[in-house]
């Protein structure tokens, strides 16, 4: 089977041209989802354990929900539910488990990002604060050693 881009882009043109969108509409950037990488677009501690720490207690998907309302309904839908509990009960544990997994192995990054950083924020200021001190006292050093260049100069 063969696939012609060009014709699918021809009519995907005369479809967006067909029903006026203009390049100024939204795009996907611009859709709001209730997904967010993140809010500040910066990685956060916290904001990861709060991720990984819901996955961890929300990854069971419900097989079904409580069914309410007028009761020959409910009765059509519960008994809908039993001939289709066949097929859908094995579907939902797998994604149950597929998000259990998924959880764990997010909660096992975050161990090892932790276990497996070198160096705190607080220890590296504390080197920062040291290669500055050396730095002025090399300053120092050089200015000392200048002026002293000089003055064996201004004598010869």
């Amino acid at each position: 089977m063969d696939i012609n881009i060009e014709k699918i882009m021809d009519d995907i043109r005369a479809e967006i041209k067909e029903k006026g969108y203009t390049a100024d509409m939204l795009s996907f950037n611009e859709v709001s989802s209730s997904v967010h990488a993140s809010e500040s677009g910066q990685f956060s501690v916290e904001e990861y354990n709060g991720v990984v720490s819901y996955l961890k207690t929300a990854h069971v998907v419900p097989v079904s929900k409580p069914i309410t309302g007028n009761p020959i309904i409910v009765f059509i839908k519960k008994l809908i539910r039993k001939f289709t509990r066949v097929t859908i009960r094995p579907v939902v544990e797998h994604q149950s488990e597929y998000n259990a997994f998924s959880a764990r192995a997010l909660s096992m990054v975050g161990d090892y990002i932790e276990q497996n950083s070198v160096v705190s924020n607080a220890e590296l200021l504390e080197k920062i604060k040291m290669l500055e001190l050396k730095l002025q006292t090399a300053a120092k050093e050089i200015d000392r050693l200048t002026a002293r260049l000089a003055e064996i100069e201004n004598k010869n």
